[in-house]
């Protein structure tokens, strides 16, 4: 009897991990070929989603649990396009759910960031691809992408269901 079924993405290489019992196997896949030209990406949202007054914060969750989650390439040359992949699997996900807030922060200490670019895509059930293609310089970057669920939003500290990260731009 199959336990778990868990992919997780690494360098250029889908792993593929089944737990029988207490023994996992584990199985590497190549990814797909996502060439930029053969998807349809996630058109922006209608107008810019606001978070209520009484949000102060949020709560951490994994947005990988609604589906496949892929962080994009770590290294990105300047004038190329940084694709974010994600699979939404539940349609009752997408009709609770905010528009996808992405976000890109500048690394400047371990412990600063500085905003660098803000934007909100629809979501849809399936495949997500997003296409950002930064005009920034080089350095590091923390990405973040995610969505609140709409029920949530009266909490002071709703959930935030997220996948953050690291890119480094190069020149």
């Amino acid at each position: 009897m199959i336990r778990r079924h868990r992919t997780t993405w690494t360098g250029g290489w889908l792993l593929i991990a089944l737990c029988l019992g207490a023994v996992c196997y584990a199985q590497q896949n190549p990814v797909p070929d996502l060439a930029p030209e053969t998807l349809m990406f996630n058109a922006p949202a209608d107008t810019f989603f606001q978070l209520p007054d009484n949000v102060k914060g949020h709560l951490q969750g994994r947005l990988n649990q609604f589906g496949e989650v892929i962080c994009p390439s770590r290294n990105l040359a300047a004038g190329d396009a940084l694709l974010i992949h994600f699979t939404v699997v539940d349609s009752g996900v997408v009709q609770r759910a905010t528009p996808l807030f992405v976000r890109i922060h500048r690394r400047e200490t371990d412990n600063r960031l500085r905003l660098e670019y803000q934007g909100q895509f629809r979501l849809r059930v399936g495949k997500n691809h997003i296409r950002i293609i930064p005009d920034f310089s080089a350095g590091e970057y923390e990405l973040t992408f995610g969505f609140y669920f709409r029920d949530q939003l009266s909490q002071t500290y709703p959930r935030f269901y997220q996948k953050r990260c690291r890119i480094t731009l190069t020149e």
